[in-house]
């Protein structure tokens, strides 16, 4: 990664250590790391005992004002947005490495013991919850009275959201004899209708009613190793975009899920879209820049990193925000790829960033919470 001056994109309000017995808020002054490029930022992470890998994001209140996430310890946490204060903290078995998910005045989480559920934002108080087979590591989906929970052994789950009372469930087996990548994707529900990807290689349309198969299309390829489908659907411009691990990103018919266009790409993450550009990172440690103005996707752009997997683009305004397994945060200009800051408190991250306003919300694998401040 080529270093750069350090624009002062982002900076440091409060961070937050996720685990028990380090959870005092710790606040940093305004200005940024003076060392953009390869190396540590000043702000160092807490020393968390432990290795990790994590990959839910945090999620915000809709007013902004309170900013919920799970812990590696089995914690999930609603923080005031401004200062870091915890307001209320549950304790399950299993650790929450998902992403929350908001609703009116509730707030659906699940954790990787197969607790799935359903708290008051207010207080955490449990209006319903489910001890189901499978790890969730996804993001619940809200929509109309239900929300969907995808688990980790490729069951997506449809629940009522006012009782927990169970809808329907639609599952496909896992694939025989290959490996699964870490992870699940999230379904997109368009009205009636729910597009979901699974790690046989297909992406299904499902009715929204009662969950049956309305069509399936498979992306995978004879011989793949990976065959998943665990990135988050989009429809753009009328194009359903989905991507295969092992095939690429790809256009589709939202009604008949045909192919319009493909670009290949390997360990295609979920893309962020903005105007015409669609960003997605990659198994090679890239992002790319994709117009697909045209119907038909030509390259931008490409940055690349010396090494590290990356996370999935997140847009923040003018920028473009990463996370890196080895070097943290990485903030890149949007119209241009170029590396515009690195925030690295020194543990990586596998976590994309949530983003709220001219704010940042993150989680490094130190298992640290961090509120950033971005240049707008």
């Amino acid at each position: 990664m080529q270093q750069t001056s350090n624009l002062g994109v982002v900076s440091v309000r409060w961070r937050v250590p996720l685990f028990e017995g380090r959870s005092n808020v710790v606040r940093e002054s305004s200005e940024s790391d003076s060392r953009a490029g390869l190396g540590k930022s000043g702000v160092i992470d807490s020393d968390f005992p432990i290795e990790t890998r994590r990959m839910g994001a945090p999620a915000m209140s809709r007013d902004g004002r309170r900013v919920f996430v799970g812990g590696l310890d089995g914690t999930l946490r609603c923080l005031d947005a401004e200062d870091g204060r915890t307001i209320w903290m549950k304790v399950s078995g299993g650790a929450f490495d998902s992403t929350p998910a908001i609703s009116n005045d509730l707030v659906a989480a699940g954790n990787s013991d197969g607790l799935i559920g359903a708290f008051r934002q207010t207080d955490g108080k449990t209006i319903w919850q489910h001890k189901v087979q499978g790890a969730f590591v996804g993001r619940p989906v809200f929509a109309s009275d239900r929300v969907f929970f995808m688990m980790g052994n490729d069951n997506l789950i449809a629940l009522d959201i006012a009782s927990g009372d169970w809808k329907w469930a639609y599952k496909r087996d896992l694939p025989v004899g290959r490996f699964k990548v870490a992870g699940t994707g999230n379904p997109l529900v368009e009205k009636d209708r729910i597009y979901i990807g699974f790690a046989d290689g297909s992406v299904a349309l499902l009715s929204f009613a009662d969950g049956n198969a309305i069509t399936i299309k498979n992306l995978s390829q004879s011989g793949d190793r990976f065959t998943d489908v665990d990135t988050e659907p989009l429809i753009h411009n009328g194009t359903l975009i989905v991507a295969s691990f092992s095939t690429g990103v790809f256009g589709l018919d939202p009604a008949t899920l045909d192919e319009r266009w493909r670009f290949p790409l390997v360990g295609a993450s979920s893309p962020a879209v903005s105007g015409s550009t669609l960003y997605v990172s990659d198994g090679e440690s890239r992002v790319v820049a994709l117009d697909v103005s045209s119907g038909k996707p030509h390259v931008l752009w490409v940055f690349k990193s010396e090494k590290g997997d990356l996370s999935r683009p997140v847009v923040a305004g003018r920028w473009l925000l990463v996370s890196s397994s080895v070097y943290s945060l990485i903030v890149l200009e949007r119209s241009s790829g170029r590396v515009a800051q690195v925030f690295n408190p020194g543990k990586g991250a596998t976590s994309p960033p949530t983003v709220e306003g001219n704010r940042i919300f993150w989680v490094s694998n130190g298992e640290t919470l961090y509120c950033l401040d971005i240049v707008p």
